[in-house]
């Protein structure tokens, strides 16, 4: 059920035990063949198909789109919000689903840029309302592992703009994706502490971070190989994406989180 699809009657009369996923994003560049609404694009779908999937048991609020991405602000296009803006939105959003009754939320993040303010203002939320449960996530944390059994590029392959967005803009907007200009990117550290893996491939778990914007750590924009990217394979993530999250929301709403 999509929140904003409803009318308030309608909300009323939902069970406060269903599990309410709000998604959040960015609009910001992707390299030179993806369209800055990557992130939106992809994280709205995946939470559409989820509804899907669960039918009444899953309530979505609309995406926040405007997220973290001042790393990517000298790129044209890029929209960007301070850290303390995302987080106010963001808890301000989910608090208005808690007042509503709603016991159960999942946050869901498409944009690896709102992660640290995704924990932080889920700590926030924990103590304003100590009753309730509210999990965060990033999908491809969630889904990892079965991303992996999927992926063909190594180490660094998957991350900005790289294997896993093209592939999944491949398979649900393929107009606004031109492969004619796909190429590989990324500049990874000397120091393979710090080499950078959408799932964490490459890395050990004494792993080092270090900000960096995306003019220090890339060439055009991107981060990953899109050129192994094929809207079959985009459908494949996208179906373990979407069984793996089914599966965290049944768990959420059992009380297994």
């Amino acid at each position: 059920m999509q929140w904003q699809h409803l009318r308030s009657d309608q909300i009323d009369a939902t069970d406060r035990e269903t599990v309410v996923v709000v998604p959040t994003a960015a609009i910001e560049q992707h390299s030179l063949h993806l369209p800055v609404s990557t992130d939106t694009t992809i994280v709205t779908e995946v939470c559409r198909r989820l509804d899907a999937a669960c039918g009444d048991g899953l309530l979505v609020t609309p995406t926040l789109w405007l997220g973290c991405s001042r790393h990517h602000r000298n790129y044209p296009g890029t929209l960007t919000t301070a850290l303390d803006h995302f987080g106010h939105a963001l808890f301000d959003t989910v608090d208005s689903v808690l007042h509503a009754g709603f016991r159960n939320v999942l946050i869901l993040n498409g944009h690896g840029g709102n992660g640290a303010m995704l924990s932080v203002t889920a700590e926030k939320l924990k103590y304003a309302w100590p009753d309730r449960r509210v999990a965060a996530a990033s999908y491809w944390d969630v889904a990892g592992h079965r991303m992996a059994e999927v992926r063909e590029s190594g180490p660094g392959g998957m991350g900005h703009a790289g294997e896993m967005e093209t592939a999944v803009m491949l398979a649900i907007d393929p107009d606004r994706v031109d492969m004619s200009r796909a190429a590989a990117d990324g500049i990874q550290t000397a120091s393979p502490l710090g080499h950078i893996d959408m799932l964490g491939l490459g890395s050990g778990p004494g792993s080092v971070t270090r900000v960096r914007t995306f003019e220090e750590m890339t060439d055009h924009g991107g981060f990953g190989d899109p050129t192994t990217a094929t809207a079959e394979k985009g459908e494949r993530f996208l179906a373990v994406i979407v069984e793996s999250l089914e599966a965290a929301v049944e768990d959420l709403a059992a009380g297994r989180l």
